[in-house]
């Protein structure tokens, strides 16, 4: 996840905006490394069982627990308050708070943000954009995302773009 020589990951400066497009290559080369921020997903129990030694790896800044893809790799999706589930993700946290990185995760329902800062998180995401443009939407009496409505949206969006090409 660094770029040379510190790690192997690839160098296109000249194309990122970061770098300006190449017009500030030096500059950007200088201080890369340092303002990299890595970060590691935990949504499966093989990770849930191997989080100690994941935990160990030098370079690494947060361990993002996703509960969601944790669950359903169980066979559980969204089911939070099973034992199995519950029980793999406070082993998540637990060995993510023993081995010093930050502790990131996204609400879950159920959950609260001062309950998570309770637990150690360092990193927390109240709501996806997704979520969030689904609310505004439905704030101002907007269709809700039922799957007729999801695909109504679509099928509007198609016309859209088809009309924006013929004009």
């Amino acid at each position: 996840c660094r770029y040379p020589p510190e790690g192997i990951r690839g160098v296109a400066y000249a194309v990122t905006r970061a770098a300006e497009y190449g017009l500030k290559l030096a500059e950007y080369a200088d201080k890369a490394n340092d303002n990299l921020l890595v970060m590691c997903q935990v949504e499966s129990v093989k990770t849930v069982d191997n989080i100690e030694a994941i935990g160990a790896v030098d370079g690494i800044d947060v361990l993002f627990i996703g509960p969601f893809d944790l669950s359903a790799s169980m066979g559980k999706p969204g089911q939070f308050d099973d034992p199995a589930v519950a029980d793999a993700l406070d082993r998540a946290e637990g060995g993510i708070r023993a081995s010093g990185k930050t502790l990131g995760g996204i609400l879950r329902p159920g959950d609260s943000l001062a309950g998570m800062v309770e637990r150690g998180y360092g990193l927390m995401i109240s709501a996806s954009d997704a979520t969030l443009l689904r609310s505004g939407t439905a704030s101002v009496g907007g269709p809700s995302l039922s799957a007729a409505n999801s695909a109504a949206l679509v099928a509007a969006g198609a016309a859209s773009a088809a009309a924006a090409g013929a004009a």
